[in-house]
């Protein structure tokens, strides 16, 4: 058999271990959380929590680990916007 060794790149900067993944990218995950919370609102991260365990049942790993970081970013997007209106615009 011919034999063959795996490297993996560096994860980018901005982006920690844990997100650094060729096949999911960041910018499809925060795409994806945008539009989850404008069709959820703000059970977004509860909607893609049920994607997470429902896929996770499945054993499709890689989609559930996709629809996890999914979870995460609406919920920090709606923390974010919380902080947004606690001050009032003028």
């Amino acid at each position: 058999m011919d034999s063959s060794t795996i490297s993996t790149s560096p994860a980018p900067e901005g982006l920690s271990a844990s997100c650094a993944d060729p096949i999911i990218n960041p910018e499809d995950v925060k795409w994806a959380a945008r539009r989850y919370i404008l069709i959820y609102g703000e059970e977004a991260p509860d909607v893609a929590q049920s994607q997470v365990t429902h896929l996770d049942q499945q054993g499709k790993i890689r989609v559930a680990e996709m629809f996890d970081r999914i979870r995460h970013e609406c919920a920090r997007l709606l923390k974010q916007s919380e902080k947004l209106l606690i001050h009032p615009i003028n």
